[in-house]
């Protein structure tokens, strides 16, 4: 069975994160992926992982049934629980399931499971990877390359790419930090450009502190642009700087093949500094006191991780 002849299911409950990195795994097996969002109602959803499917939802369950579910969220579970039985009674081949994160219930219960590292769970079927998978795909960055957005293609070389997480649960981006952040960018940096984007969770008066400390460079603000080209700043920076508030973010900028420098914010949760450390010690990312300079590293994808070691568990073709 081929790529193109994969049928893949995405299960989730809707949050952006678990979506792209389901996304991100099915991708890379197949073009043929229907997505499908679960909203349970009270009392099934808290009863979830465990307990039985909301029976309003039951059309989501309906075959043709997939070849393989990829599914993340607990409220997802019963739901992937549903169609592979329902699959395995229907006579065809029973699907088989991976599973993003832990699932809050036995992993047996699935055929593999994805877990980041820091959660520190061990146990057969279960894949560790350092970092989280993404979209940011190889032959994404390389298409990009090739067609490189034209204000990004103006601006000199080298580039440096400045990616901005935001607050979290942990992190808040007060008037001290952001100085703490931008104060480096005021050196005389071997850089002739600089390309800046933010997320969601950015403050505004962050965005606002940067243009103000590159005011007399060139430098291009996603922000000032209808479509945030995300990919293209990853693929036209000669170097990243990223605050390390999110594992997605630093995942991802260690895709680009560029040496990679995290800001690392005070109150980080222990996980993920863990992640920061081992990253460090392994050469992916700079050292923290590390001058910022552009070059080239090797790429690492969690998500080839991922995908390669689901077509070695079970025989899928390349």
């Amino acid at each position: 069975m081929g790529k193109a002849s994969l049928r893949i299911w995405i299960i989730t409950s809707g949050r952006r994160g678990d979506i792209v990195q389901c996304r991100a795994v099915a991708e890379r097996l197949s073009s043929d992926i229907t997505e499908k969002v679960v909203a349970p109602r009270a009392p099934f959803r808290m009863l979830m992982p465990f307990g039985p499917i909301d029976p309003a939802e039951r059309d989501l369950i309906a075959a043709p049934y997939p070849d393989i579910l990829i599914a993340s969220g607990r409220r997802s579970v019963p739901y992937v629980r549903a169609i592979m039985s329902a699959s395995r009674k229907s006579g065809g081949s029973a699907c088989r399931a991976v599973f993003m994160k832990y699932p809050g219930c036995d992993v047996a219960d699935f055929a593999l499971v994805w877990t980041p590292a820091h959660d520190r769970r061990q146990a057969a079927g279960i894949i560790t990877t350092l970092t989280t998978p993404h979209l940011v795909s190889g032959a994404r960055l390389q298409h990009r390359r090739a067609q490189t957005h034209p204000m990004i293609a103006a601006l000199p070389a080298p580039r440096l790419g400045i990616l901005l997480g935001g607050n979290t649960r942990h992190v808040s981006y007060d008037a001290a930090l952001i100085r703490a952040f931008c104060e480096p960018l005021r050196a005389n940096l071997p850089f002739g450009s600089f390309l800046v984007t933010g997320s969601r969770r950015t403050p505004p008066e962050f965005v606002e502190a940067l243009r103000t400390t590159l005011a007399s460079r060139p430098v291009f603000m996603a922000q000032e642009v209808p479509d945030n080209p995300y990919f293209d700043i990853l693929a036209g920076s000669d170097a990243l700087l990223v605050t390390g508030d999110s594992h997605n973010l630093v995942s991802e900028a260690l895709a680009a093949g560029v040496p990679v420098h995290v800001f690392r914010p005070p109150g980080n949760p222990a996980k993920f500094t863990f992640t920061l450390t081992a990253l460090e010690s392994l050469g992916w990312i700079e050292p923290e006191a590390a001058p910022l300079l552009g070059g080239k590293r090797k790429p690492h994808d969690a998500t080839d991780e991922i995908v390669t070691a689901l077509r070695q568990a079970w025989a899928l073709p390349a």
